[in-house]
């Protein structure tokens, strides 16, 4: 009766200490190395959803600098109010374009994953503490990236394809684009540390409740599909959680101007690799039960065959 008890009790720890596990090696291996994060997001420069993102707010901080309605004024005769508007809307969409243009091109791929790097060497260390880097953060929580040398190569870009600017375009713009938001930014940095430290722990404590378990139980097969039951299980409630998760990111973005479906891209990037962790457990636990299920069915057919063979030749005899 003890050893079903602490076995038990070992399977309730395996069904917590997996997603933890799961979201402590995350935390450790991905989200605080740096160059595993630009290896993740790098790919985000060619999604079409962040370049519009990142087009509409370049966009509308150069074409501020531009003073298109003044320089109608001083160019055209007579009242331009008539033509003020029509002409902001031509200049602003030939900008966009113009943007869309450099944003696709080879340039902002490396820009984008410099000014990534530089980016979470600062998130790193404001949720940790250690390392420096240029300062993203801000004291409404929001992360940004820099794209300020975007802007200086932007300005090349847009006077080759015949766009006057003035020489001192970049000079006042930040050229910073939010990529995440942190409504408590200390409460934050309190979990990534405890999480931090903790993927030293439970991983260890996972692995020892999932052989304690098996040890414990008489019938070592069903340990076994006991234990795989409790590893899908708390990886089924990671994955839940990361469902959820993802749905207060989203609008929560929103709330605070960011595009939704750039959001969900840079949520769906960033959590990859923990998803796919969920799956895999998922899958091999399924996989592991349904091994030892048939194990289970061939051990009782070779008994059930030897019984037979043996009243058979007491019988003969």
């Amino acid at each position: 009766m003890l050893r079903r008890i602490g076995a038990a009790i070992l399977l309730v720890v395996v069904f917590l200490a997996a997603p933890v596990t799961a979201v402590t090696l995350y935390t450790r291996n991905q989200v605080l190395d740096t160059d595993r994060y630009v290896e993740t997001v790098e790919p985000l420069a060619s999604n079409p959803a962040v370049q519009a993102y990142v087009a509409d707010r370049l966009t509308r901080e150069v074409f501020a600098r531009l003073e298109v309605e003044q320089r109608a004024r001083r160019l055209l005769p007579g009242p331009t109010d008539v033509l003020a508007g029509p002409l902001r809307n031509a200049a602003e969409a030939r900008v966009r374009d113009a943007v869309e243009a450099a944003l696709r091109t080879e340039m902002f791929t490396r820009v984008w994953a410099e000014a990534n790097r530089a980016a979470h060497a600062e998130l790193r260390h404001l949720l940790t503490g250690e390392g420096r880097g240029a300062l993203v953060g801000r004291d409404d929580g929001a992360i940004s990236v820099d794209l300020s040398e975007a802007l200086v190569r932007l300005r090349t870009h847009l006077g080759a394809v015949g766009i006057d600017v003035p020489s001192n375009l970049t000079l006042g713009i930040s050229g910073r684009v939010t990529i995440y938001r942190f409504d408590d930014l200390y409460r934050a940095r309190r979990a990534v540390r405890a999480l931090n430290r903790a993927a030293y722990v439970f991983p260890v404590v996972l692995a020892l409740a999932a052989v304690g378990a098996v040890l414990l139980l008489p019938n070592r097969r069903r340990a076994v599909v006991a234990t795989a039951v409790a590893l899908i299980a708390g990886m089924g409630l990671l994955g839940v959680g990361l469902a959820v998760g993802r749905g207060v990111y989203l609008d929560g973005a929103v709330d605070h101007g960011m595009p939704r479906d750039a959001s969900a891209a840079l949520y769906d990037t960033l959590a990859r690799r923990l998803v796919t962790s969920v799956r895999v457990t998922l899958i091999a636990g399924v996989a592991v039960i349904v091994v030892a299920l048939l194990a289970g069915v061939v051990i009782r057919v070779v008994g059930s065959r030897r019984r037979t063979g043996h009243d058979a030749s007491g019988v003969a005899a």
